[in-house]
């Protein structure tokens, strides 16, 4: 049976994040966990949204490319460091290829799917499913956040979420 998996914020090729990750001693132990997190925890009937700031160079790519053969689909939700300067553009231009579908917003059963927290004011009776804060999440139930860091590195199913699944940290 066929899965949506969800999952942010994985930073391929960010040669800062390990400031910010600190479990990770080099910029290739992270990729590598990362992509390892994921890739064993989808199948090939599942659906894989990665919501933004996925790949920083076009060497990250690679973990990109090779997470298609995991999967069914890879659908991309754009985030801030996605677009931020002409040199992600370039790799953005890539991305898009790699993609099944590529999207800045989604709207799913009573959730939108996204890059950033939308603001209360828009939710609209939703759930926001997103990224982008790396931090613990926002103690509002209708947010959930799938960064790598809330996640485990290991992307949730829509399903969990639609039953109430939140993050521990």
């Amino acid at each position: 049976m066929s899965r949506i998996l969800l999952i942010s914020d994985t930073h391929f090729g960010h040669k800062n994040i390990c400031k910010y990750r600190p479990q990770f001693k080099t910029i290739q132990e992270h990729d590598e966990a990362v992509f390892d997190g994921i890739c064993s925890n989808i199948s090939k009937n599942d659906n894989l949204w990665i919501l933004g700031d996925i790949a920083f160079d076009h060497g990250a790519l690679k973990y990109v490319e090779r997470m298609k053969d995991y999967c069914q689909s890879l659908n991309i939700v754009l985030g801030n460091h996605d677009t931020e300067n002409q040199q992600r553009q370039a790799v953005l231009k890539s991305l898009i290829q790699i993609a099944d579908n590529t999207h800045t917003l989604v709207t799913k059963n009573d959730f939108w799917i996204s890059h950033y927290p939308i603001h209360p004011d828009e939710l609209r009776g939703k759930m926001n499913i997103h990224g982008h804060v790396h931090a613990k999440s926002v103690p509002d139930e209708r947010y959930v956040n799938v960064c790598c860091e809330n996640v485990g590195y290991k992307p949730i199913s829509f399903q969990e979420i639609k039953n109430g699944w939140r993050s521990n940290t």
